[in-house]
């Protein structure tokens, strides 16, 4: 989770444009609730990730949001620390991109 000082509405459309621009492949989204879907392409170390992200507002100011992120592996038992690194990655191109 990672808290961001930007209303809900404005912090979604602005990490819609940013995984459009990364290496994750945009799968859903679903407007009425603030959730995407995305993937991690296949690499060596996974046969790739699919990655959720959920948008919160904070009930008592709607100008503070939660993003929620979770990543899980296609198929395996041991992630070889993929989903860690696919959260840092995101987090990354996000503070990159001037996108808050």
């Amino acid at each position: 989770m990672v808290n961001y000082d930007i209303p809900r509405s404005q912090l979604f459309q602005n990490i819609i444009k940013n995984l459009e621009n990364s290496d994750f492949k945009l799968i859903d989204i679903d407007k009425d609730v603030f959730e995407l879907l995305a993937i991690s392409e296949i690499s060596f170390k996974s046969w790739g990730e699919n990655i959720y992200l959920s948008f919160e507002e904070n009930k008592e100011n709607e100008e503070h949001t939660t993003l929620k992120f979770c990543s899980t592996t296609f198929c395996g038992i041991i992630d070889w620390g993929k989903n860690e690194e696919n959260y840092n990655q995101l987090l990354t191109q996000i503070a990159k991109s001037s996108v808050v």
